[in-house]
């Protein structure tokens, strides 16, 4: 057997991950997309192992400060044989010097092969994230409460002081982890950042990302200040204003463990669409 290694995937390299991913699929339906899907040229990189030309394992990793962020796929054939294994080994030859203190994996519970794995390991369970989806021509309108006393107004800005400022508060993370956020938001064209104010004065924000059929709402947050007071859910109408008409469905990815955003996102008409778990191996 062999490994490759890139980072930037060639057709053939694609083809076989591609091919492997819809054998997997049929196998064992999962909601789990490989990590290099989507990614920057450069951002992902990915192990191969093959056998006469065929891709039989594949694992993409994403560094996260001392962390690895993890998606891996294993031809149903060959589970249990140490495919995973050995290109986590090859992995960390790849990265000389360098001792990360965890892996992250995202996980769709409803593999038994992986959640086999994962109690095996010992991993840590972390959080579990929903996926939820609003049918933009079948939603009934919001119903809310209050809000029409404190009328918010939408302003359109890529002012990255502005949104870093208003990022780190609402989501109380530091100035250069909100800084890393938004700078890369700000170079993707599709994604569009708005503040919503209060008279005049900053009270939230959120961005859009588009596409042709579906839209993606991420970062959607009050101020601390200006919670409470019924005001999610006239921001919520100034985003749906701002979905395109060619857009079928909204979707918005929530924890678990935020009860308030995910009573906000059904009362909003958003529908549960799929579950994944985060899990971390301790390394150290």
């Amino acid at each position: 057997m062999q490994i490759q290694v890139t980072r930037s995937a060639s057709r053939r390299q694609q083809k076989g991950i591609d091919d492997l991913y819809n054998i997997c699929q049929e196998y064992d339906p999962v909601s789990i997309r490989p990590l290099s899907e989507g990614a920057e040229p450069g951002e992902v990189l990915t192990l191969l192992l093959l056998e006469r030309g065929q891709v039989l394992a594949f694992l993409s990793a994403e560094e996260d400060g001392d962390a690895l962020e993890i998606s891996a796929f294993t031809h149903p054939a060959y589970r249990k044989k140490g495919l995973f294994t050995r290109l986590l080994q090859e992995l960390y030859l790849q990265y000389p010097g360098k001792h990360f203190s965890s892996l992250y994996f995202q996980c769709d519970e409803g593999s038994a092969d992986t959640m086999g794995y994962i109690k095996h390991t010992g991993c840590d369970f972390i959080d579990r994230e929903h996926l939820m989806s609003r049918d933009m021509e079948q939603a009934e309108p919001i119903s809310h409460s209050g809000a029409e006393q404190n009328p918010l107004t939408l302003q359109s800005s890529r002012d990255p002081a502005l949104l870093v400022s208003l990022y780190s508060r609402i989501f109380s993370h530091s100035e250069e982890e909100s800084a890393y956020m938004v700078n890369a938001a700000l170079e993707e064209e599709k994604i569009h950042p708005y503040v919503c104010l209060l008279d005049n004065t900053y009270a939230g924000l959120f961005f859009l990302q588009t596409g042709k059929r579906n839209c993606y709402l991420f970062s959607f947050g009050l101020l601390p200040e200006f919670r409470g007071r019924g005001l999610s859910h006239s921001m919520m109408e100034l985003v749906f204003s701002q979905v395109p008409d060619s857009c079928l469905y909204l979707l918005v990815q929530v924890a678990e463990s935020n009860a308030p955003a995910f009573a906000l996102y059904q009362s909003s008409g958003f529908r549960l669409k799929e579950a994944l778990a985060r899990y971390r191996l301790n390394l150290k």
